[in-house]
């Protein structure tokens, strides 16, 4: 069973913290985004624990898609389509100054298309 996350409604932290980086309000859609990115991160971390090597990598890919996904909505307003992380971090970047490894990001992607469409051996 994967921990409990704290919600991030009225008061959290996160939501103060997201009002004062973007200095717009934080909708609701923007939290319910970045819980479900939070709950896939934690699902990647309990598969990692017990060995889950292909789920982990799975869940971590769904975690970065939708953190990525919840940064353009809340500073774009609008909800980028697709799953290669490379594409959603350089439609990100057009709304704001980001660095990540796009490297990493490649790597990470393809874990979506194998997990989602696992070969034979």
């Amino acid at each position: 069973m994967s921990p409990a996350l704290p919600s991030m409604r009225d008061g959290h932290p996160f939501r103060r913290s997201l009002a004062i980086c973007g200095g717009m309000p934080v909708r609701d859609e923007v939290l319910n985004w970045l819980e479900w990115a939070r709950a896939d991160l934690c699902h990647a971390k309990v598969s990692l624990d017990v060995g889950d090597y292909n789920w982990a990598c799975f869940a971590a890919q769904q975690a970065a898609e939708k953190g990525l996904k919840t940064a353009a909505l809340h500073v774009a307003g609008l909800l980028p389509r697709g799953h290669d992380l490379t594409r959603l971090y350089w439609r990100l970047r057009k709304h704001v100054d980001l660095r990540l490894d796009e490297t990493d990001l490649s790597k990470l992607s393809a874990y979506y298309t194998q997990a989602s469409a696992p070969t034979p051996e």
